[in-house]
This record gives structure tokens, sequence and C-alpha cells, in this order.
């Protein structure tokens, strides 16, 4: 098993992105102590709205970079297994591919599904008694 370095983690624009894209929606952030090189998850969830990068903080070098560091692992990930994020058994694939890619770099779309009840649940998944 590999592992890639803290510092490929932030050069990479992968910090970034999971903290743009999973860990501020939610309340948290995850970051690295410059002095320790110690990696932690922020708990901000008492703020309901979440969070955001500071004036600045929010960059699209950092985005770009990314963006390089990932499409060639997402394409080749839609190729050989047919999805980008693992879809949750009985649901459909959040994201496909578009037909119209550019560049070689895969043009993604969200796909939204109808809400699928939760596996025995009695009350399906708007609580209600039914599944949405």
């Amino acid at each position: 098993m590999k592992f890639i370095s803290l510092e490929q983690l932030h050069r990479d624009g992968i910090l970034h992105e999971v903290n743009r894209t999973f860990f501020h929606p939610i309340g948290m952030a995850l970051s690295i102590d410059g002095d320790t090189g110690v990696l932690s998850v922020e708990d901000h969830t008492d703020d309901m709205e979440g969070m955001a990068f500071s004036d600045g903080a929010l960059s699209r070098e950092k985005f770009e970079a990314f963006v390089d560091f990932a499409h060639p692992r997402i394409r080749a990930r839609l190729a050989g297994v047919g999805f980008v994020e693992q879809p949750i058994p009985g649901s459909l694939p959040a994201r496909e591919a578009c037909s119209d890619s550019q560049n070689g770099k895969p043009n993604l779309r969200l796909v939204k599904h109808r809400v699928q009840p939760v596996p025995d649940d009695p009350e399906g998944s708007d609580g209600h008694g039914s599944a949405a």
C-alpha cells in the first residue's frame, strides 16, 4: 500500500477540494498543523450553515491542481467500474459520464434519482410510510 505525503495532499489541491466539497458543508474542516504535521478534523458542527474559506483562501490555483490530478483517475474509474462515487446498494450512481467530453477529460453530470427507501425501514425514507 502506498501513502501520499501531507505536502502532496496540499500541493495537488486535494485538501482544498475535500474541504470545499465535503467537510465545509457539514461544518467540519480537515487541517494540517504546519508545525507538527498532524492531520486533524476541526469540528464546527454547531454552525448549521457550515463553513467557508476565509477571504483569499479559496483558490482557483488549488482547484486547477486538483482537476489536473483527479481527471485522469476519474476517467479511468468511469471506464473501469462505471461510476465515480460508489453507489449505495439499491441506488443508481450519483454521477455519470456525459458523451460530449472535451480534451480527453470526462464531463460529469449529477444524476438525481428518486429517494430510495432505507432497507428494513417500515416508515420509508420520508418518515411517513412512503418512499417519497
